[in-house]
């Protein structure tokens, strides 16, 4: 013989299965909860900053924590390395003839009048103004001035990674801020957590810099909206609280789901 189940009784089960899910899932909120710390895995040389701390006294032995200035951040576009499809802007002083827009091959070659091809690739701007200066001064002209101008910054790329709609790798042109690279990706999903951004930088073989940033600072002007450099890596962190509440609402849309229930 069949009982008949106690709806009161079915309904006490559901919620007590639903109490435990809701312990289970801020526990691993909790636990997933995104460090303000550069990961392990980076040298010990590495230099943490947060754009949202003010300078403080470092201690015998350590660097500051501080804010990067304008300088930092736009120090090493001097050091940029011309690549493929870059596109350049020649310009010998009072030789109009030899002044002229070129673009970069995908060999790293270009071609100027007199001189030929010419190898550019991973040259500085100084570095190929030398060069060519030093090509045109050996047959054609007495001590020749030379000017070297990147107008397409065709070569550089960054990567956007994270709590976006699109990650990946896009290509910058020019002068281009954390705003900007972080549009090329679509900009943040509904999970980000806008005052967790991450920007690695590398400085050497095997050091890197860590940068953070709250883009919502920067939106409404209280921070500066820093300029990236090729080859930084930009990471949009999850925001614990929010995919909690993301998880919570997908168990509770299923358990509001009548076929859920036999």
């Amino acid at each position: 013989m069949k009982t008949k189940r106690n709806p009161c009784w079915e309904r006490w089960r559901c919620w007590h299965v639903l109490c435990f899910l809701v312990i289970g899932l801020l526990g691993a909120c909790s636990a997933s909860t995104p460090s303000r710390e550069a990961p392990s895995q980076l040298p010990t040389s590495t230099i943490n900053t947060r754009s949202d701390l003010k300078p403080q006294a470092a201690k015998e032995g350590e660097l500051p924590l501080s804010s990067p200035s304008e300088e930092e951040l736009t120090a090493g576009n001097e050091d940029y390395r011309i690549g493929p499809s870059d596109l350049l802007h020649i310009d010998v002083f009072q030789v109009p003839e030899l002044s002229q827009t070129v673009r970069v091959n995908s060999q790293g070659f270009i071609s100027l009048p007199l001189i030929g091809s010419v190898q550019v690739n991973g040259l500085t701007n100084q570095q190929l103004e030398e060069a060519l200066a030093k090509l045109l001064g050996e047959k054609y002209l007495q001590d020749p001035q030379v000017s070297v101008f990147i107008e397409e910054y065709a070569s550089q790329r960054v990567t956007v990674e994270g709590a976006v709609i699109k990650p990946g790798i896009y290509p910058i042109q020019g002068r281009t801020t954390l705003l900007q690279a972080i549009a090329s990706a679509q900009g943040v999903n509904q999970v980000a957590d806008k005052g967790g951004i991450k920007l690695f930088r590398s400085t050497g073989e095997n050091d890197k810099q860590v940068f953070y940033y709250n883009i919502e600072d920067i939106r409404q002007g209280a921070a500066p909206d820093p300029e990236i450099h090729a080859d930084d890596i930009i990471v949009v962190e999850e925001s614990g609280t929010k995919v909690f509440f993301r998880e919570f609402s997908n168990y509770f849309r299923m358990f509001l789901n009548p076929l859920v229930f036999f």
